[in-house]
């Protein structure tokens, strides 16, 4: 076996590290911002970070015009974020091989709407629950970073019949939204929410121009690209 480059494997070090940082809890203002970031370009909205600010008091985690963003996030059944990097920290030890760490690509596994909609459901069910039920979902728009791993959302539009819809409005929300890279999805939306919500409601929509950054601080409204998709 080859053994690792080691300025590769410093570098895999770093990023380990700078993830357990983001993913540590004084960084959770942080990873909602990069959650709202991603579905604004998701859905080809331009902004400036100014505009993306700390929520004034709980449950409100992020404010952007007007909407009162709760953000929440699906990862797979039985995934442990936490327990995942200290498995990477482990690889990268003075000893690793090139096999023990790249891992070879297995491709990506559809998966649509409906599914998609199950889990984030039973996501904001928790979260409903949490929170005492539909008064303390009142006014409050949700937003769910769907991240699973090996899996793309087939763009195959919404059901209007879809159970799970019923089961979430039922819970309080003014909106229920959805991002799930490359699509962002307005579930649905009160009329009273921002226009931007609801000018898209009902809609997959993604921006097909980019490729990345979709997380990162932009210093400048983003510029290229629009409201694309179903």
């Amino acid at each position: 076996m080859t053994c690792l480059d080691e300025d590769f494997r410093k570098s895999l070090i770093r990023f380990t590290e700078a993830s357990r940082t983001l993913f540590s809890n004084p960084q959770k203002v942080e990873r909602e911002k990069m959650v709202c970031r991603a579905f604004l370009r998701c859905i080809g909205v331009r902004f400036s970070e100014e505009e993306i600010s700390k929520g004034a008091c709980e449950p409100v985690d992020i404010a952007f015009r007007g909407a009162s963003f709760q953000i929440s996030e699906v990862l797979d059944q039985g995934r442990r974020r936490g327990d995942e990097l200290c498995a990477s920290a482990r690889k990268f030890g003075r000893d690793s091989r090139a096999d023990d760490v790249l891992e070879p690509w297995k491709g990506s596994l559809p998966v649509s709407f409906n599914d998609v909609a199950a889990l984030v459901a039973d996501r904001l069910c928790t979260k409903s629950a949490a929170l005492g039920g539909s008064r303390g979902c009142y006014g409050i728009d949700a937003l769910v970073y769907v991240n699973l791993r090996g899996h793309h959302l087939v763009s195959n539009g919404i059901s209007d019949d879809n159970r799970e819809l019923v089961v979430v409005r039922q819970q309080g929300w003014r909106s229920v939204s959805i991002a799930m890279i490359p699509y962002g999805i307005v579930w649905f939306a009160a009329d009273d929410c921002p226009s931007f919500l609801t000018e898209v409601e009902g809609r997959i929509l993604s921006d097909g121009e980019r490729t990345d950054g979709w997380f990162e601080p932009e210093a400048q409204p983003f510029a290229k690209g629009g409201r694309l998709g179903a």
